[in-house]
């Protein structure tokens, strides 16, 4: 992760490149995990599912022992 870009009550959100494709630019919002609860993770993961060009692509969904990190479009 590089440049902070925002933050909130839930987390902050990062600008980030793939190691695999430097040319692209992705946000990344880290989500605290003692703030967050079963009902947000499962709205991640429908938002994974979603394809349609007014809704924010989700690309994957990492997470360590303090936070989820969802990889979406910037």
């Amino acid at each position: 992760m590089t440049q902070e870009i925002g933050k909130g009550a839930y987390g902050k959100i990062f600008l980030g490149r793939p190691k695999d494709k430097p040319n692209i630019v992705r946000a990344i919002k880290m989500i605290k995990k003692d703030i967050t609860n079963a009902h947000h993770m499962n709205e991640a993961i429908i938002l994974r599912q979603l394809d349609h060009p007014n809704v924010l692509k989700l690309y994957a969904i990492f997470e360590d022992n303090k936070a989820y990190y969802l990889v979406t479009e910037y």
